[in-house]
């Protein structure tokens, strides 16, 4: 499966390519990412890992490497456990960390998920230990998976920035957020997601600005 991913939200551009590939019970995803702000551009090279048990349980692993010191952290990792104790319950515990050159970010995260039929509820907060920030993330998915198609709502509010993957800018202001993603499949094996997100950002102490992101993502499955 290869991905692509373009950003646009000047002066950020963001964009990568992705391979994944399915054994039996596990799957492994190699990443490119590539990066620029203000005109300097880097790279950030990682790999996704998915252990599946015979509980239904799976494991979910990350790293990653860049060659640079501020768009992306120098290094990265993550780990995260999802269970599922319950017929309609999901959860899951976890956490990622980013090696800056100036700083280091320890997110702790998890998940609690209710499934009812074609729809998924779901909470999943982010804690940043170092700088002792919180932000929350409600979500509604909506899944059609004879035609693969699915409409997720996303809302947050908090301090850690949307994404929680980049950049090492963190500090003690608070965000609303509102996003709508959906996925359309052409034909047997052609996938195409837009996405938009609304952010009311608290830029500076009690003073907001309106930001808007538009992202599309381009799946072929092979």
């Amino acid at each position: 499966m290869f991905r692509l991913q373009i950003r646009d939200s000047r002066p950020f551009h963001y964009g990568y390519v992705e391979y994944s590939h399915k054994f039996s019970k596990s799957a492994i995803v190699g990443r490119a990412n590539i990066g620029n702000i203000s005109g300097d551009t880097q790279m950030l090279f990682e790999t996704d890992f998915y252990q599946t048990f015979s509980n239904k349980s799976y494991l979910y692993a990350n790293a990653g490497v860049s060659t640079g010191e501020t768009i992306f952290p120098v290094a990265k990792g993550g780990l995260e456990y999802y269970f599922k104790p319950q017929k309609k319950f999901d959860f899951s515990l976890g956490g990622r960390y980013m090696h800056f050159e100036t700083d280091n970010i320890t997110l702790l995260t998890g998940q609690v998920a209710y499934n009812a039929g074609i729809y998924t509820f779901a909470y999943r907060p982010y804690y940043d230990i170092s700088n002792e920030l919180f932000s929350h993330v409600l979500s509604v998915q909506r899944v059609n998976e004879e035609k693969e198609r699915l409409v997720r709502l996303e809302l947050q509010y908090g301090n850690v920035p949307y994404l929680y993957l980049y950049n090492n800018f963190t500090q003690p202001l608070k965000a609303y957020r509102v996003g709508i993603q959906y996925q359309h499949r052409f034909g047997d094996s052609f996938f195409v997601r837009p996405i938009f997100l609304y952010e009311y950002e608290e830029y500076t102490q009690g003073e907001y600005r309106n930001k808007f992101n538009v992202q599309l993502i381009v799946t072929k499955r092979f």
